[in-house]
């Protein structure tokens, strides 16, 4: 018979838990083992930029901000993790393969962004609902809060089917 230990990760996770009770804002999903995809609320986060293709969409407010990015496995096993403290500037990277494709941050002054490197590469798919691209697969994943190096997961197995929420709070009711 074996006895578990309380660990850091536990005091964490009930940390997030409670977070998401009290404070969450709208959440942003990201899922890359066959085709990369991006789905978050257009009304929360709408497009900066003009054209048919927008490369930015911010929260209005400017009051929502990154609190946990969280990476699984199509299993939904925990691969990584990191919590965001409140006031915090935190950037989250998404590539496929060599090039940047996705980048996500949030700061006290200019709330959360949203920023394709090649929004026509990411076209939004009406009927699913997300920003999709075909022949991309999620290949790493970078987190930096207050410029530190938090994640940085690289895959090279795209068949684990990886995927990243990124837990948003709207910290500034």
């Amino acid at each position: 018979m074996t006895t578990k230990k309380k660990t850091k990760g536990k005091a964490g996770s009930r940390r997030l838990s409670r977070l998401l009770l009290q404070e969450s804002g709208s959440p942003i999903l990201i899922g890359g083992g066959g085709s990369m995809s991006l789905y978050f609320d257009h009304v929360n986060y709408p497009p900066t930029t003009a054209g048919a293709d927008p490369s930015d969409y911010q929260d209005p407010s400017g009051k929502e901000e990154i609190g946990a990015v969280l990476v699984m496995n199509k299993h939904g096993g925990l691969q990584g993790s990191e919590l965001v403290p409140t006031g915090a500037t935190c950037e989250v990277t998404i590539t496929n393969g060599n090039s940047r494709e996705l980048k996500l941050s949030s700061s006290a002054a200019a709330g959360l962004v949203i920023h394709f490197d090649d929004p026509a590469s990411f076209r939004f798919d009406n009927t699913r609902g997300v920003h999709r691209h075909s022949s991309g697969k999620l290949t790493s994943v970078r987190v930096l809060v207050n410029g530190v190096q938090g994640i940085n997961l690289i895959t090279n197995d795209p068949p684990s089917n990886p995927k990243v929420v990124v837990v948003v709070l709207d910290r500034k009711r």
